[in-house]
């Protein structure tokens, strides 16, 4: 049976590759255009714990949030300019943090999907990373916030992306900000490229490339003969790593281990 984050992940994924060819489709046409054609999925962002956002790389300007960001945070964007928005979302985001994103997260992202990605790969990574959020009455919630590329420029490189913002805070586990990128494989499941956590801090649970691998498995309902067999290692193995991810992580059993792999942005 599957748990709530993976339910969210499942959505997520669904309304990432729907946006993808609907921009595809319709490349040349208006803002106002493409805002009727995200409305259009409303079901599909319905099912996602929190709200999406659309940015605009070339502009730097974020073009589009969805209502769930009333319900979830106050904040009513009904009739908010894109100028509006952009400030909002800047503006709720915790000072230090906002701080990191601009001058030292965003600067490794861009650079790296500038490095790597190509015209035919382009749409194929996201990357995600965690942040306190303020709501409208001042409070901080923890927010995963996961991005996908959805329309590139002829090198690969983003020109708008897909922004979900799901909250995390009842099993978010420190006060670190974690971020990846993440490029999908030939059998369409998300691989960890790039990791890292914010400015002088440390990474507690110092979990190896293999370990992420097998604990994103776990996450999707695989069994550990399943695992065993994909990955080409014996079943012993996939039992010792498993063991050892959930000491790492602290975490009691896979349901309490899928909440930490959808809080690192792994799912």
């Amino acid at each position: 049976m599957a748990s709530p984050v993976t339910d969210i992940a499942y959505y997520r994924t669904l309304l990432t590759k729907t946006l993808k060819e609907g921009f595809l489709r319709e490349k040349n046409v208006s803002p106002i255009d493409r805002q009727v054609l995200i409305e259009r999925y409303q079901a599909l962002i319905n099912n996602i714990n929190g709200f999406i956002v659309v940015s605009n790389y070339t502009t730097g300007q974020y073009e589009y949030i969805s209502d769930g960001i009333k319900h979830h945070l106050g904040y009513d964007v009904s009739n908010y300019t894109i100028e509006e928005l952009t400030n909002l979302i800047l503006s709720i985001i915790h000072e230090k943090q906002r701080e990191f994103m601009l001058t030292s997260l965003f600067p490794i992202i861009l650079k790296y999907l500038k490095d790597n990605s190509s015209e035919v790969r382009g749409t194929d990574y996201r990357y995600s990373c965690s942040f306190k959020m303020r709501n409208i009455k001042g409070a901080y919630y923890w927010y995963l916030v996961d991005t996908a590329v959805i329309e590139e420029d002829e090198n690969g490189y983003p020109i708008r992306t897909l922004i979900t913002c799901t909250n995390i805070h009842q099993f978010k586990k420190d006060e670190i900000i974690y971020y990846n990128i993440l490029k999908k494989n030939k059998e369409g499941m998300y691989e960890v490229m790039l990791e890292g956590v914010e400015d002088n801090n440390k990474d507690e649970y110092q979990l190896t490339p293999r370990e992420i691998q097998i604990i994103n498995l776990i996450s999707r309902g695989f069994s550990n003969k399943e695992i065993a067999d994909r990955l080409f290692i014996s079943l012993n193995t996939i039992k010792t790593h498993r063991k050892n991810v959930l000491k790492k992580t602290q975490c009691k059993g896979t349901a309490e281990l899928t909440n930490f792999a959808f809080s690192r942005g792994l799912l």
